[in-house]
């Protein structure tokens, strides 16, 4: 597990120290590093993948696209390095230290030939650097009629998703993993009969739309298709629908519940907005779950503008389903001077609650009722 990550001169971040536990929560509003911070690590994992970090890829690799040199160095930046350094608990307290050096004639460059990592034996012990990862981003897949398959990086590297987060293949990962059982038994659904993936994957699934049922088939030689179907009063079942003829929001979560439900231990998963297309019951579940997995071992970076999922990390805390200190909330602010990020650590206490939250957190909801109550 990454315990702490420091980045330097990377995009609005000048110098950020953030350290890390399970669940970490980055909010705060539009524009102020949230992402650019996810960016940050999975440059150094698709890096790793390209050239392992002898340079730095910034364009053109799969996981996220910067641009060019100078869209990659912070504004107020005062040397001509980008540096990463990592805390991680697979290491015994070593710290992975990453530094990409370039001149001024380079910054339309969209890679940075050389770096430095000390040390490098223990790169491949961590989950950033491995299969035990995914990453969901804001840019996922949407209901399809048919979603790509791609055996290397399923089967080999059990990933879900291969180009920017976009869980393109979670057909293909259900339907090679589905009657594998899961890893966790705390993440076991109540009503479930069995462990297998799929059926954790039906009965989480159920808690966004009643008595659904997954189907996943071949469509072509390189495709598969997600189909749903409804179970009705009377041991009936509806038809099968296609994925475009469901509520979106199905398909938009089912890479999500499957990341998650595929877990284990120490593995590392990413999700942006994880409320997408969600009810707000749905999203409250949904973080019932990330909390189990998370309290399990799972580390889980989630970037949310959403206050129901902030509000499910705090209830599962008052719920005991996560421990406080397993839970790390950061409110991103920016420096409007010298325009770089300040992240500002809001430590979850005993009972679910944050002490003293910073104007602008999660607080639309007041501000509403207050105008509509004449207050």
């Amino acid at each position: 597990m990454i315990t702490n990550f420091k980045i330097d001169n990377f995009k609005s971040h000048l110098h950020t120290d953030v350290a890390l536990s399970n669940l970490n929560i980055l909010a705060g509003v539009n524009g102020m590093g949230k992402s650019s911070f996810i960016q940050a690590l999975l440059l150094l994992r698709q890096s790793y993948f390209k050239n392992k970090l002898s340079g730095l890829e910034l364009l053109n690799a799969d996981l996220c696209r910067i641009g060019n040199i100078q869209d990659a160095i912070a504004y107020s930046a005062n040397e001509n390095s980008i540096k990463f350094d990592i805390d991680h608990s697979e290491t015994n307290g070593t710290k992975l230290c990453f530094e990409f050096p370039f001149t001024d004639v380079e910054l339309s460059k969209t890679f940075i030939k050389s770096g430095s990592l000390s040390p490098l034996s223990d790169i491949d012990q961590l989950s950033l650097f491995n299969s035990n990862f995914q990453y969901l981003s804001a840019l996922r897949n949407g209901p399809s009629d048919e979603f790509p398959s791609d055996t290397y990086q399923v089967e080999h590297l059990h990933q879900i998703s291969l180009k920017e987060g976009r869980a393109e293949m979670t057909a293909h990962y259900i339907e090679f993993f589905g009657n594998q059982e899961i890893c966790i038994n705390e993440i076991k659904h109540p009503a479930s009969t069995d462990k297998l993936l799929k059926t954790q994957l039906e009965c989480w699934l159920r808690e966004l739309s009643k008595n659904i049922n997954i189907h996943v088939s071949k469509n072509t030689e390189t495709s598969y298709k997600i189909e749903y179907s409804f179970n009705r009063d009377g041991n009936l079942a509806t038809g099968r629908f296609k994925s475009k003829n469901v509520g979106f929001g199905l398909t938009y979560d089912l890479p999500i519940l499957t990341a998650i439900l595929s877990a284990k231990p120490n593995d590392l998963i990413i999700i942006e907005n994880p409320e997408a297309h969600i009810h707000p019951s749905g999203q409250a579940k949904l973080m019932e779950l990330i909390c189990k997995a998370a309290e399990a071992g799972v580390q889980f970076i989630i970037e949310t503008h959403s206050d129901h999922i902030i509000n499910g990390a705090l209830v599962a805390s008052k719920q005991t389903i996560i421990a406080p200190e397993k839970i790390a909330v950061y409110y991103f602010d920016r420096d409007e001077i010298k325009h770089f990020t300040k992240p500002i650590y809001l430590p979850v206490l005993k009972g679910g609650k944050i002490s003293k939250p910073p104007k602008g957190f999660f607080d639309q909801i007041d501000k509403d009722l207050e105008t509509l109550m004449g207050f």
